[in-house]
């Protein structure tokens, strides 16, 4: 039998939905359901559909709905002054379901730096710096696109301005407990970043002491929100926390990101990354790793932590 949602998603690709094949797309820990939508003529779109029965609270609900709309709005501006770097069509479905274009590994496209192959990392490195960089040369968008949270608040509001001694002690002890799920090389640190928690508190509660530009900037951009193609180039997914950051904000994420996935990075720090908002990414990731989960599963901690433990490589290298 089939769900009304591919019914739905049918309808909007103007076909019969049984000549629509949809499977299950894993990945992600937000609360949205995943799927892919194969047409019998070989295109593919990713949907991501909110679903209230996943939530508890009727304001996570919204907000759920609220990003996935805020993201159609961002994909939508963003093709239509000429960014490529995004996927080439958004589709927003009864106000619930956002269809993008599909990315899969089987055409070709890396939802990891590639590994094993110098050239090959170094060409995807570089692919995916050079979109951040245009994505930061772009006019702003209007401010009511930037909703229901503004970003750099939230970085400032869950860390530096959250980790209080008291905070920090809790930090602590969860740390001990995500500890044997690190790898070895960021676990070497953690107990030295620990100690060093108190020192750059002070520090990063002078970050918004600075006037600074302010650049349109993704502010999530992991590995797994960005596909890269050898030939194709990159596209950049998942802008639900899109708002504007500081100069390279995006190349400073990403290379944390790496550097925490075991790759070098070096050849890249002296032009991208930014020690100020490395600073202020620490201060996030520290204070989200002691909170508990919806779902119980530390996963995402576990990420956060060895995050933070690895921005502080980078800061203190």
């Amino acid at each position: 039998m089939e769900q009304p949602h591919h019914i739905a998603i049918a309808r909007e690709l103007d076909l019969p939905v049984e000549r629509v094949r949809f499977s299950d797309a894993r990945g992600g820990h937000m609360a949205y359901r995943r799927l892919f939508a194969e047409t019998d003529d070989g295109h593919v779109y990713f949907i991501k559909g909110q679903d209230s029965s996943l939530f508890t609270e009727d304001e996570r609900a919204t907000h759920a709905q609220q990003y996935l709309l805020k993201e159609h709005m961002l994909f939508t501006y963003l093709l239509d002054i000429g960014y490529t770097s995004t996927p080439a069509t958004s589709r927003f479905i009864n106000d619930s379901y956002l269809m993008i274009e599909g990315l899969p590994v089987e055409h070709g496209w890396y939802w990891r730096a590639p590994r094993d192959d110098p050239e090959l990392f170094d060409a995807y490195v570089r692919s995916v710096l050079a979109s951040f960089d245009e994505l930061q040369s772009l006019p702003l968008p209007p401010e009511e696109y930037f909703f229901p949270k503004r970003i750099m608040q939230v970085y400032m509001q869950e860390g530096w301005q959250y980790l209080t001694p008291e905070q920090i002690d809790k930090v602590r002890i969860a740390s001990e407990k995500l500890r044997p799920e690190l790898h070895e090389s960021t676990e070497a640190v953690m107990d030295e970043a620990l100690d060093a928690i108190a020192s750059f508190s002070a520090e990063g509660q002078k970050l918004y002491d600075v006037a600074r530009p302010l650049y349109l900037t993704h502010h999530d951009a992991r590995q797994a929100n960005i596909a890269w193609h050898p030939d194709r180039g990159v596209k950049n997914i998942d802008l639900s926390w899109a708002d504007v950051g500081w100069k390279n904000s995006d190349a400073t994420m990403l290379l944390i990101d790496l550097a925490k996935a075991g790759h070098d990075v070096s050849p890249y720090l002296d032009q991208y990354f930014n020690p100020d908002h490395a600073l202020l990414l620490m201060g996030w990731w520290f204070g989200r790793c002691a909170e508990p989960t919806l779902d119980g599963n530390p996963i995402v901690r576990v990420h956060q932590l060895a995050s933070a433990l690895t921005a502080y490589q980078l800061l203190t290298m």
